[in-house]
Parts: structure tokens; sequence; C-alpha cells
């Protein structure tokens, strides 16, 4: 879609059908919100925000069906920084960081796609937990993993009533850790989600906020917390500290650990999973065999 049509929503809506203009019209005003509030933080520049807008817009076509998560403008806004050196407005040209000069149109797919191929290996964040099933189903999956490794740590986290929801990593699951980690240490985590998806190891984000839980929820940290705010505090300034190898080995471990065990087989199952029209037969049109 991008790559033929160089002019596409934001800079000429005509080429969008009525029904691209209907399932993109509910996420526009966020994103127009989301990137104003990041022009306002980090003070962009009227280009970068274009460029940042017309990405998230093709990232809704492309996923028509979620909502739009405001947490994606602050992650794609640091995949264009790793790409992209300076924008040249008067002559629609983009100096990207390895040297190219490369048109605007070009430069806006190259980094979709990069974008698109990144949140593809984390569907289960920005696509599937949208529905608060889903999220519910998630955060379950991460307590069993948290349960069966470190019971101390889950009677911890369940006493301060966050088993539920585990409100102290929604920012961290929603962001990719870009609020919690330095942009070395933010760009060492995503290298390893791209490395284990390749790997076909789809599970490494889900693990990786389990051992993240149980490493936050040490009593070293938390003792005597008197309460879910003092908890809040803790966590952020503890995350921040992380050591990201010894975490990422966290993860491995508990993959293979938890795979072990016939009985946690289904926290890797997907979250999704469609059962309604497994066993449909159809009523009005049948194969008929030669």
């Amino acid at each position: 879609f991008l790559f033929n049509n160089t002019k596409y929503h934001m800079e000429d809506p005509k080429n969008l059908t009525r029904q691209q203009n209907e399932e993109i019209s509910s996420t526009i005003d966020s994103i127009y919100n989301d990137s104003k509030r990041l022009a306002r933080t980090e003070k962009r520049s009227e280009s970068f925000l274009h460029f940042l807008r017309d990405i998230l817009c093709s990232f809704s076509l492309f996923y028509p069906n979620s909502t739009f998560q405001s947490g994606l403008c602050e992650i794609l806004s640091i995949f264009i920084d790793v790409f992209v050196n300076s924008f040249q407005e008067e002559k629609s040209k983009v100096i990207m960081n390895d040297g190219r000069i490369l048109e605007m149109s070009d430069a806006r797919y190259y980094i979709f796609c990069l974008f698109i191929s990144f949140i593809s290996k984390n569907e289960s964040l920005y696509v599937q937990i949208q529905s608060r099933k889903n999220y519910r189903s998630f955060v379950d999956r991460i307590n069993a993993v948290i349960e069966y490794i470190d019971p101390s740590a889950f009677s911890v986290i369940s006493f301060y009533q966050m088993s539920k929801n585990l409100n102290f990593l929604t920012q961290s699951i929603y962001l990719l850790y870009s609020h919690d980690f330095d942009c070395e240490k933010l760009l060492r985590f995503w290298d390893s989600i791209i490395s284990f998806s390749d790997e076909k190891e789809t599970a490494f984000v889900l693990f990786f906020h389990a051992a993240m839980a149980i490493f936050l929820f040490n009593p070293m940290f938390m003792l005597n917390k008197e309460n879910s705010f003092d908890v809040f505090q803790v966590a952020d300034e503890m995350k921040k500290k992380a050591d990201l190898e010894i975490l990422i080995q966290m993860t491995v471990n508990l993959i293979k650990i938890i795979k072990d065990n016939t009985k946690l087989e289904w926290i890797f199952q997907p979250l999704d999973e469609e059962k309604e029209f497994l066993d449909y037969k159809p009523t009005y049109l049948k194969i008929v065999s030669e």
C-alpha cells in the first residue's frame, strides 16, 4: 500500500477508500494528541511529527481492528531516531544515519516496514491485549510463571493487591520499557525481542515481564513498604537500575523451566485462539467432488 502510493492518506486522502477512512477515523485524534504531547515533552520539529503521524496512520490501516495505543507514538519516535539523521523539508529529502539520502516517501516506507515488522513480533502487546479479556489472559500467564518460580514474590504481589492487573508493569508493557531503560539498554532489549522471535520463541516478552516482576519483588527491595504507592515508587527506581543481561538470562531460564512442566503448556498458547467456527458446517454452499 505505501510503496504504490507515495502520496497517501495524510497528504492525499483520496488515496483511501471510504471503508479505510472509516476504519482509521477513530484513531486520527489519538495520533494528533499523542504527537502534540511528544512535541511538548521532547521538542520535536514539525517535519518529524508529520513523518511520525503518516507512519502511525498507515499502522492503523495495517491493524484496522485494533484500538490505537499511545505507547506506539513514543516507540516509533525512538525507531525514527535510530535510523533518521535529519529532514530536508524544502527538498522532501531525509538524511539517514547510514549516510543515504532518501526521498521522503521512500524513507517513510522504509521506516514503516521496519516498524511494522518489529510490532508484528509483539502482536500480543499491541493488538491482542487491547481487549480486557485478552489483557487479563496475558496477566494470568505472567502470574502463573511468577507463582510457580517464586511463590514468595507472588505472595507479596498479591498482598499489595497487584496480581489482578500487574499495575506496576502496565506502562512498561505498553511502552516496551522505553521509560525505564536508557537508550543503549533499551535497544539491547528490543534486539533480544527480535532475536528470540526469529528463533520462534514468541513468548520471550511475556517471560521477560515475569522475570522483571520476580526481580522487583525481591524482599530486599519491597521490605516494610506500607502501601502500593511506595511499591510503585520502588519498582520504577529498580527498573532503571536492573541489570538487563541478568534479566535476559533469567527469561531464558524461565522459558526452559516452564516448558518442562506439561501442566503449564497453556501459557504458550495464543491469547486470541478462535474456536467458534472450528466445527462449522456449510449451509448454502457445499464442495461437490468430481
